[in-house]
């Protein structure tokens, strides 16, 4: 399947607040805590949470990058939702929709940075996270 991204992506967990912006039917307004990015992009992140939001909810998304303790506030819209655990766990696409360009830009280094000085996978660990995806 050939993906259309705007901006390359990191694979990296890093813990992220989310906060409601737009208000849906049956959302609580309070702030969602213990996600995780599952992986990001200056254009946006793929979070897990234990909350079902709708495509098309406003967030406002907060996280640190790692490495730089860069803390990044972005607005992001829903793009997609996936169910992992039936009523009990997601992961959702989030476009940014408006962050500061001081944000992507910090982002998109980040991520330039890491990809440059990522060591090589193993012949052995891309067989078996291949196996471990398909299970």
């Amino acid at each position: 399947m050939l993906e259309n991204r705007l901006a390359t992506r990191l694979e990296e967990g890093i813990d992220v607040t989310v906060s409601l912006i737009s208000r849906k039917k049956n959302l609580s307004k309070e702030k969602v805590m213990y996600n995780s990015i599952k992986d990001f992009s200056a254009s946006g992140v793929s979070i897990q949470t234990n909350v079902l939001f709708p495509v098309g909810t406003l967030l406002n998304v907060k996280f640190t990058l790692k490495s730089l303790r860069e803390k990044i506030n972005a607005i992001g819209k829903v793009k997609w939702v996936s169910v992992i655990v039936e009523d009990k766990y997601y992961e959702m696409g989030v476009e940014f929709v408006n962050a500061s360009t001081y944000a992507l830009k910090r982002i998109d280094e980040y991520i330039s940075w890491k990809k440059k000085n990522e060591k090589p996978k193993s012949a052995l660990s891309i067989l078996i996270n291949k196996r471990l995806i398909q299970e």
